[in-house]
């Protein structure tokens, strides 16, 4: 146990000194107790003494413990007097009982002093006050100007342009987003190949869609608001956007598309690059696609799966992108193991977006996504795995105190798949599988505590996909509930205090990595997210390795995107890029979060 005390001189006070105030009758010790991180929630303190710090130990006084609530510092004295002090050092004894009923006692010293006021986050320690960065004085009075600031008449910094902060210390944003993010108000994309390939897939879907629908609002109010549907077929047409807020009308609609689908033909590659760009660059996607859900439904690869591709796509691609499922429907006419390469390369894009592969069949495809779609709210991406990557795969993911559900999925029959999870505690735990398939494996599980969990997959199956992210709780307002801290991430060039990034970097310029942390409204936290670091682990397009980049990650003034990184530069185009971002959440709870992206040549599209 780990008591962390101090003295105040109000009952109501919760920033205790380490010492006294001599010039106050009413010094009162508060104290907290932790165990390791956490707090300790069934021990208490119950009394506390003065003694003299000598052999004898003399008692000088005594008093009772209270409990109080709403403090850091929840357990109070009552009022201890300096009076019998004399100036000199004197022990402090806590008494206290552990959450088995055990006596504990903890020892210190202090003495009554005259406090110092120290200002501007300044402590009080050994007759001194110890200042904060950029401030110094008897009192931490005085300001240090930073980055060619100027000391103006009235005390504070003027600073230069691009540097903001009290003492000048952050980067500025001269001209910032504003960037405004909900994971409300979203909109579910069904982007569907339409052949006779996929006839009994689309009325399946549209069998299933409503209580699909009604499952993912039960679960998230307000998450969905509009449905988008856009087909498209082997000769590259792509129809026309129909846009639903009505789910029966949607299922009228999905039978419709089926009965049309007869009689197209289908093929084992199917346009869907040019489907998604056409999507991507209509004209209501910028008011629409942000952060919503797109399902690329089809049982094909993509025909025009190449690195220019890819990179068109992604230029119409802004930071705020909607989340890219691909749907693959198995088919004995085009068996996935033949055609790994191309979605191997369609999976890297998609984990871009924090998108995933999930295989279905067609007699299966709305049981399945009843069990997948309501869980894809919000989705945090907290490992990158390659997707062809099947055996003995080792994923290691930092959880933290706000994740209250991690899932994984990894593709082919279940009878061919298996799942170790081992806790921070090295004890194993065991998921739950909500989908099992010839096609597909999702499970989940609950953390028990936060920390490094090891998830250890083996398939048989050569083109499993294997992917983990998790989900935080949900916040209703005022919910004292942790939440898992949302981080979007990209990447500016030239000029750290650029507030317009991209969501890729770019060859041969200085790109520096940008975070944007968000944190849904109506959650009562003790602090704010902070991010600390970053790492960089890149790779070439055909996957050999290349050296890591590892830098801090500095807040940024008036920028939407607050944190940044050092400047990197990349070494090859068409670099895979792992992006990694750490932080401490509200709860001092470490974590971490991951994405992936190219190097791609400026003015290359």
């Amino acid at each position: 146990l780990n008591v962390e005390f101090g003295f105040v001189d109000s009952l109501r006070k919760d920033a205790p000194q380490p010492i006294a105030n001599v010039d106050s009758t009413e010094n009162r010790l508060v104290s907290t107790i932790n165990l390791g991180r956490a707090r300790a929630e069934n021990a208490v303190m119950q009394d506390v003494q003065l003694r003299t710090d000598g052999a004898k130990s003399t008692l000088l006084e005594a008093a009772t413990v209270s409990h109080r609530i709403g403090c850091s510092f929840e357990f109070y004295s009552q009022p201890l007097s300096c009076d019998l002090t004399n100036g000199q050092d004197f022990s402090v004894v806590m008494i206290g009982e552990d959450d088995t009923g055990n006596t504990f006692q903890r020892y210190t010293t202090s003495l009554c002093d005259k406090w110092y006021i120290c200002q501007n986050g300044g402590v009080y320690s050994n007759g001194q006050c110890l200042c904060a960065d950029y401030y110094f004085g008897d009192e931490c009075e005085r300001i240090m100007c930073q980055n060619g600031g100027e000391l103006a008449s009235d005390g504070t910094c003027s600073c230069p342009q691009t540097f903001g902060g009290a003492a000048c210390q952050f980067v500025q944003c001269p001209a910032h987003t504003a960037l405004a993010y909900s994971n409300r108000q979203k909109a579910l994309v069904l982007l569907i190949e339409k052949s006779v390939t996929m006839v009994d897939a689309i009325k399946g879907l549209s069998s299933y869609i409503q209580p699909i629908l009604r499952e993912m609002d039960t679960r998230h109010p307000g998450w969905i608001v509009q449905i988008i549907v856009q087909s498209f077929t082997l000769d590259g047409e792509i129809d026309e956007v129909a846009i639903f807020h009505d789910s029966f009308q949607l299922s009228v609609y999905l039978e419709n598309l089926a009965t049309d689908s007869k009689g197209r033909p289908g093929a084992c590659q199917m346009p869907i690059w040019k489907a998604l760009h056409t999507l991507v660059a209509s004209d209501f996607a910028e008011d629409y696609l942000a952060g919503s859900e797109v399902l690329i439904v089809s049982a094909a690869a993509p025909d025009d799966a190449d690195i220019d591709s890819i990179h068109k796509t992604m230029e119409m691609f802004d930071i705020q992108s909607p989340i890219v499922d691909y749907i693959h429907v198995d088919t004995p006419d085009c068996p996935v193991d033949e055609w790994q390469k191309d979605l191997k390369d369609f999976a890297n894009f998609l984990s871009t977006t924090g998108g995933l592969v999930f295989r279905v069949s067609s007699k299966q495809i709305g049981t399945s996504l009843e069990d997948l779609l309501p869980n894809r709210y919000a989705p945090q991406r907290i490992s990158y795995s390659d997707p062809l990557n099947c055996k003995d795969n080792d994923i290691y993911v930092q959880v933290d105190s706000g994740m209250s559900s991690v899932y994984i999925l990894v593709g082919g029959p279940w009878s061919m798949n298996s799942l170790k999870i081992v806790q921070p505690n090295g004890e194993e735990t065991f998921a739950t599988s909500l989908w099992n398939s010839q096609e597909q494996c999702f499970w989940t599980f609950t953390p028990q505590s936060p920390g490094i969990y090891t998830i250890t997959i083996n398939s048989s199956n050569e083109a499993c996909f294997p992917v983990v992210y998790g989900s935080g709780r949900l916040v209703d307002s005022g919910s004292p509930l942790p939440q898992a801290a949302q981080v979007f991430s990209g990447f500016i060039q030239h000029y750290n205090y650029l507030d317009t990034p991209k969501p890729f970097a770019e060859l041969g310029v200085v790109n520096f990595p940008v975070f944007h942390v968000y944190e849904e409204p109506g959650a009562m936290k003790p602090t704010r997210t902070l991010l600390y670091s970053t790492r960089i682990s890149r790779q070439t397009i055909d996957g050999k390795l290349e050296e890591s980049y590892t830098s801090d990650v500095d807040p940024r003034d008036a920028c939407s995107y607050s944190y940044v990184g050092k400047g990197f530069t990349c070494l090859e185009e068409n670099d895979v890029i792992t992006l990694s971002v750490s932080g401490v959440d509200a709860y001092n709870q470490p974590f971490t979060r991951q994405s992936t992206t190219y190097c791609k040549k400026p003015g290359s599209v």
